[in-house]
């Protein structure tokens, strides 16, 4: 399987798509409340006008920064279909809603499942290491699962999915990346990287991340992860469980087929949430046809990443106070109410 797996394995296409619910370089990051609240707006908006169109949505105040991705959204999900290049018709709405809630359903289906799985997997684990039983390789130690997911990232030959919550296992593998910043895997390889916000709080990991970018790894922000996995190819996979308990054995290497091709399927959803890392990377240059000073560019393009005043703060080397003042000032100039309309009406004005 190339690196293109991820359009093959049957979670991107069809009603229902994941990315219809994920951020992209279009928008900044809004919450999944803020997200569902924009296409709730959108649709009864929708519902209401009978033949909507773009120019009747924008009059009700819809920004023209966002229509775009959510009508995207709400064609995706069977709620309208298009008419033509501005206008769409409503679909019955018990009908298009129930199937789109069939289609929620199934996935959560899915991550039950796999669940479960990984919970037996998991208590097992528990008992005695017992080494290449079934082809599992139960790693009891910290530095255990940070040396296989180290050694198998680099044995990589077409794909890495990784997800990382703030595991202690996480944070040792972030530590040895900074030790040792440069590639970690052969020209080619295909790296999609979620990564918890939390492991932001940890000086020079923004750094390792935007390199990582510039290296070509896609590379996005998550909040509130459970745990963390690696799969590599469709040969291996490690699950780092040492957030829940980092002195018992439990986490494990897998080379079983299908519940590697389950993780990375897993790790693929969970990617698709998340919000790219991209947009932190907007050069810090002098900007005077937009008034906008070096730090406040750079303020501005975390702002739409998802980051805290507090991570801002830090590797802007200011105080949050500082931050604070400058989000209402940027909010201001924006005529923007809140940090989701500031970074949307920055993406409008081409500032990001």
């Amino acid at each position: 399987m190339s690196g293109d797996d991820a359009n093959n394995d049957g979670t991107s296409g069809g009603r229902g798509n994941q990315r219809s619910v994920a951020p992209t370089n279009d928008l900044p990051l809004m919450t999944e409340s803020e997200f569902e609240a924009e296409v709730a707006r959108a649709y009864l908006a929708m519902v209401h006008m009978g033949q909507p169109t773009r120019a009747k949505l924008e009059g009700e105040g819809i920004e023209p920064s966002t229509l775009r991705y959510l009508t995207r959204v709400l064609e995706d999900r069977g709620f309208v279909t298009p008419t033509g290049p501005d206008t769409w018709a409503v679909n019955p709405p018990e009908q298009a809603m129930s199937a789109w809630a069939n289609s929620v359903e199934r996935r959560a289906q899915e991550s039950r499942v796999l669940a479960a799985s990984l919970q037996t997997l998991w208590e097992s684990g528990r008992a005695p290491s017992i080494s290449g039983e079934h082809g599992v390789v139960w790693l009891d130690t910290v530095a255990d699962v940070v040396r296989s997911m180290h050694e198998l990232v680099r044995s990589a030959t077409q794909q890495v999915w990784a997800v990382h919550d703030t595991s202690p296992a996480s944070l040792a593998l972030l530590d040895l990346a900074l030790e040792a910043p440069g590639p970690l895997v052969a020209q080619g390889v295909k790296v999609r990287m979620l990564v918890d916000r939390g492991l932001l709080e940890r000086p020079g990991v923004l750094n390792l991340l935007e390199r990582r970018v510039e290296e070509g790894y896609e590379v996005r922000l998550a909040s509130k992860l459970i745990f963390s996995a690696i799969s590599v190819d469709t040969r291996a996979m490690v699950v780092d469980l040492t957030a829940h308990d980092a002195d018992s054995p439990g986490s494990f290497e897998m080379r079983r087929p299908t519940p590697v091709a389950a993780v990375r399927k897993w790790a693929k959803v969970l990617f698709e949430y998340g919000t790219p890392l991209s947009p932190a990377l907007v050069p810090v240059r002098e900007t005077r046809s937009r008034g906008l000073s070096p730090r406040d560019q750079r303020i501005l393009s975390m702002l739409a990443t998802g980051l805290s005043d507090q991570v801002i703060a830090r590797h802007c080397g200011c105080s949050t106070r500082t931050v604070e003042r400058r989000v209402r000032w940027l909010s201001d100039r924006l005529g923007a109410s809140s940090r989701f309309q500031a970074g949307a009406e920055a993406v409008r004005r081409g500032w990001l």
